[in-house]
């Protein structure tokens, strides 16, 4: 086939010679159409169009729900994260459906203050977010309605400042954006970003952290506790202690906020840690991947010790970065 300069698409099956006229409209305007072969150019989107006899769609297929590859996260430096290029789907922004994005290069950015995004290796911050201390920060890859990319730094996991009114507005990366990672800061100055590695969806301390630390604990009728290194709605990498000297006959047992219950030698879910008079001096330790929740808690159970301590050491997190939207 072939085209000419008066936008009609011509093309033939091996006897004669048919036409298809293109149209080219903004994306508020793409007709419903039934007439398939109909081809519209997109111009808010920079994109081809096809009639598939219902409705306007991409010509070319959008990746599957959630696809993302590359675009890794890294600390820099104090204060600036570094992401590496990849390809992701968009699943948020005002038109995130059907769209592809592409980071071509890695790009840097700093955390500072609140509403000082500006494009490229420069400042990050989504609207009314500043750095801060003890704070977790999640990284949007953002993009154009022409399919240009960039990065922003938001406090919610839905990327909602990134959305309001404010300098990515303005510049319109507000279309297509998807999540592709978290960082946090730590209690330092103005809050300095934790050293870390990611492998995959597999987010590790550099330096692993103590995230709960207590002592002389009542556990015996069960209690959420707060893991302050361990993101939420994650599958965190955890090792608990308990020291020596806890009730003989005592069981303990760690996991999840709404299925753990009362340990148990019989019954689900059984338990981690048994004293008896032999092991009462001895300390008893594990490590488990336990599904924190919306508030970064597991649940601890005791039997009969009236009161424990209990240390818990955040290795890493497991972050889905968006593959099951």
């Amino acid at each position: 086939f072939f085209a000419t300069d008066e936008l009609q698409l011509y093309y033939s099956d091996a006897s004669d010679w048919f036409s298809v006229t293109i149209g080219q409209v903004a994306n508020a305007s793409v007709p419903a159409t039934d007439k398939e072969g109909v081809l519209v150019i997109d111009t808010d989107n920079l994109e081809l169009l096809r009639d598939s006899g219902s409705a306007m769609v991409p010509l070319q297929a959008p990746w599957p729900l959630g696809s993302l590859g590359g675009l890794t996260i890294s600390r820099a430096s104090a204060t600036t994260i570094t992401i590496a290029a990849g390809e992701a789907r968009a699943i948020l922004g005002d038109n995130a459906s059907n769209r592809n994005l592409t980071l071509a290069s890695s790009i840097t950015k700093t955390i500072g203050a609140a509403d000082s995004w500006v494009e490229g290796d420069d400042l990050g911050m989504a609207p009314g977010v500043a750095r801060a201390t003890d704070t977790w920060y999640f990284a949007f890859l953002i993009a154009k309605a022409d399919g240009t990319t960039d990065v922003a730094i938001d406090d919610n996991i839905s990327g909602t400042n990134i959305l309001s009114a404010g300098a990515i507005v303005t510049a319109t990366f507000d279309e297509h954006i998807r999540y592709v990672g978290r960082f946090r800061t730590d209690a330092t100055g103005a809050g300095e970003i934790i050293d870390f590695v990611q492998d995959g969806d597999y987010f590790r301390w550099a330096t692993p952290v103590i995230s709960y630390s207590e002592n002389a604990v009542d556990f015996t009728s069960g209690a959420s506790i707060v893991l302050a290194y361990s993101p939420a709605n994650c599958i965190t990498d955890i090792t608990w202690t308990l020291p020596t000297g806890w009730a003989d006959n005592s069981l303990f047992t760690i996991g999840e906020v709404g299925i753990v219950t009362v340990p148990s030698l019989t019954v689900a879910p059984l338990f981690e840690a048994h004293a008896d008079v032999a092991l009462a001096t001895v300390e008893h330790h594990g490590r488990h991947q336990i599904m924190t929740d919306s508030s970064q808690q597991v649940r601890v159970h005791t039997t009969t010790d009236a009161t424990a301590d209990l240390d818990i050491l955040t290795w890493g997190w497991w972050d889905r970065r968006g593959q099951d939207s």
